[in-house]
């Protein structure tokens, strides 16, 4: 499950948006609560910031996204300030829907959110979230919840809420 602050999730719609028709990609900030379970689909992801990554792909940046290293490190460097996490990734799928394509698939590493946002015609359209599945290898979809509540969620409060 990933709960995304509202106005977090409409930043990131904007930025989306503005860089249709090509892939905008970027880093996911927040705080990670690990689940029981040992496939991994019950962690729990806040998102309370993020970080715009350039799309260094020059082959395909329509349908392809690709982040510096150095903007890894500039986003650890971000989290760390604010006492957080990198907890994933973002990217958009201009003109095509939000599902996990395979090249998404095979680059996915565990304990890591994943939202892709459809963006058709430079409007978003949907929003999906996925997390890698460690028994099946496989990106799988998980619940979304927006909040208007303060950027500093409480993990304790939203496992309460579980």
């Amino acid at each position: 499950m990933v709960v995304i602050h509202s106005i977090t999730n409409r930043s990131i719609i904007i930025k989306g948006e503005e860089g249709h028709p090509h892939e905008v990609c970027g880093y996911l900030i927040g705080k990670h609560k690990k689940g029981r379970k040992n496939s991994g689909m019950d962690d729990i992801f806040i998102i309370t910031d993020f970080m715009v990554c350039e799309n260094i792909n020059s082959d395909r940046p329509d349908i392809r996204f690709e982040i510096s290293p150095k903007d890894h490190m500039a986003a650890t460097k971000q989290a760390e300030k604010q006492k957080l996490d990198v907890v994933g990734v973002y990217h958009s799928h201009p003109n095509h829907k939000a599902y996990a394509s395979p090249t998404d698939n095979d680059y996915a590493v565990e304990r890591t959110i994943y939202l892709i946002y459809s963006i058709f015609d430079s409007k978003f359209k949907d929003l999906k979230a996925y997390i890698l599945n460690q028994v099946t290898n496989k990106l799988e979809s998980t619940k979304v919840s927006r909040t208007v509540k303060s950027r500093r969620l409480k993990l304790k409060k939203i496992q309460a809420e579980k």
